[in-house]
């Protein structure tokens, strides 16, 4: 049985003037980390696929569960990456709606669409969340079936234990 995940990983952007300085000078790179969507397989294996920084736009292989490996040469277009407007070509709606009014991202509308595609009724993702005061607020999307979304709130009291 697949299972779909969202998962941070990290690229280690690099400014475009800083491509005529030598391959092993790295002083200027600066790590910026994004989510992205991906479904491990029946023996929690990741199904590789392509992604791309939100950054500096550099393509990125998924082989691992938060593990990338940049493209070589700095390699930033690939014609396979799916984007939101062909992800949402294929949805409901009154889905792209809730989707666009949360501002979320590829990962999330990717997710949304394996869920739709998949029919894994009942799955969803957290829309947004803030932390305060040592409680964490937010929204979670469930897709319940093709055309049923349900909006949940949540609010968890998180725990610090103060050692000295």
């Amino acid at each position: 049985m697949a299972i779909p995940i969202l998962h941070e990983v990290t690229c280690h952007c690099e400014p475009a003037w800083t491509r005529l300085l030598p391959a092993d000078d790295k002083r200027h790179n600066i790590a910026f980390s994004f989510v992205v969507f991906s479904v491990l397989d029946e023996n929690s294996n990741i199904i590789e696929k392509y992604c791309q920084c939100e950054n500096c736009n550099l393509i990125h292989k998924v082989v691992d569960v938060c593990k990338t490996i940049p493209m070589p040469g700095g390699k930033d277009s690939i014609g396979s990456i799916l984007t939101i407007k062909d992800l949402a070509s294929g949805m409901p709606d009154k889905l792209c709606k809730i989707l666009e009014e949360y501002s979320c991202g590829l990962a999330k509308w990717e997710m949304a669409s394996w869920i739709l595609e998949t029919k894994s009724w009942g799955l969803g993702f957290i829309l947004n969340k803030e932390f305060e005061d040592g409680i964490n607020r937010g929204k979670h999307l469930a897709i319940i079936g093709e055309n049923l979304f349900k909006i949940t709130s949540f609010e968890e009291q998180t725990y610090f234990e103060n050692k000295k």
